[in-house]
């Protein structure tokens, strides 16, 4: 048996994304704040901490698909520029094709011309002899 083969992407796995850069949730380096009673340290709610961080993790996004379709555009536009001076060329190579098609063909009527005429002149003298 074939055993079928993974596919690994060229970025790095991300427990939170599967796919594209990785994006890591900002981490909070600050002392968090303490109430003035010397109460236990007042901390974001946890939706909007969440809110947040996924606001951070769709603007990385935004950026690195930006990245990537103005690369992807660049790539498709170098290649349909390549492709047209290819085919230039090919064009051209194909004109030179056609023209010298025409000049053998132009050359074969006339020959056949020749060899007709000559036929009737060889007609002519056998019966004239």
């Amino acid at each position: 048996l074939v055993e079928p083969k993974t596919i690994v992407p060229q970025t790095t796995y991300n427990r939170q994304r599967r796919w594209g850069p990785d994006i890591q949730p900002p981490t909070h380096q600050k002392e968090p704040e303490r109430s003035s009673i010397g109460n236990p340290p007042i901390e974001e709610p946890p939706l909007e901490a969440s809110s947040n961080a996924m606001l951070h993790s769709l603007a990385e996004v935004k950026g690195y698909l930006a990245e990537e379709i103005k690369h992807t555009a660049a790539e498709v536009k170098a290649e349909i520029t390549a492709r047209g001076a290819r085919t230039v060329i090919l064009e051209q190579r194909m004109e030179h094709v056609v023209t010298a098609h025409n000049s053998a063909m132009a050359l074969t009527n006339s020959l056949l011309h020749r060899i007709t005429d000559l036929e009737l002149e060889l007609e002519d003298v056998s019966n004239r002899s």
